[in-house]
């Protein structure tokens, strides 16, 4: 059976989940998207309020950062696999302080929604097998190493997830931390060379190299790259 069929029986089995209380105020499961076959995951936290009416992760505010990068880094979305740590929405009811009014909003899930969400996760992963996992901020490096961090000192570095074999053998996949999209959305600081896009920018170039290294070691595939060009582009159309 072919990766494309499994995500597919998968995302079947979870389409009307019940395992936490999401499931009460979610209009859509948000199971992920992407290329079956793709060498690299990027993990995100959760849905938004964009993710959540159209069933497709990463496609609001945070998505079209996301896809600014990907194209810089030659790492087109139809090539990877995006998916988040929970697969519906985790709301909170706040209150605008101007008019005194209430209003829905976005806020991290707990220890029991990752819990409740965390098979669906580990079989995606285990479905793709990719060389490269990218992190986005600090919710989805926890969900793959097991605790909490501090993403301004993990960001830009790979780290070691351990997983339980299929048969009997330990899974080991390479996971590279990064600013979440929503992050940077907050911290407009384009012309800083020491700011989060700068950063996250050379987090994605290392992200290709990576991926363009494996492909000659271990396909022998050449790769013709033009990241700075697509850098350079990105920033230009960040300042307009």
């Amino acid at each position: 059976m072919n990766k494309a069929k499994q995500l597919s029986i998968l995302r079947d089995a979870w389409i009307n989940c019940t395992r936490c209380g999401l499931c009460k105020t979610r209009k859509n499961v948000v199971f992920g998207e992407g290329n079956p076959d793709a060498k690299v995951v990027i993990l995100g936290e959760a849905p938004g309020a964009e993710e959540d009416r159209s069933g497709v992760p990463f496609v609001g505010e945070a998505g079209t950062i996301l896809d600014t990068f990907l194209r810089a880094s030659n790492m087109p979305r139809d090539n990877v696999y995006i998916l988040n740590v929970v697969g519906c929405r985790p709301t909170i009811e706040n209150i605008d302080d101007a008019s005194g009014r209430a209003f829905i909003t976005n806020r991290a899930p707990t220890k029991e929604e990752k819990l409740a969400c965390r098979e669906r996760l580990l079989q995606t992963i285990y479905t793709i097998d990719p060389f490269l996992i990218i992190a986005l901020g600090q919710t989805a490096l926890g969900a793959l190493l097991g605790r909490t961090y501090i993403m301004a000192k993990m960001r830009g570095h790979v780290y070691t997830m351990h997983m339980p074999g299929k048969v009997a053998q330990e899974i080991r996949y390479p996971v590279l931390a990064m600013y979440h999209p929503a992050f940077l959305a907050r911290n407009l600081d384009y012309s800083n060379p020491e700011g989060v896009w700068y950063q996250t920018g050379r987090d994605f170039k290392m992200a290709r190299e990576a991926l363009s290294y494996i492909n000659l070691k271990v396909f022998g595939i050449e790769e013709e790259q033009d990241n700075e060009k697509g850098t350079r582009q990105s920033e230009e159309n960040t300042e307009d």
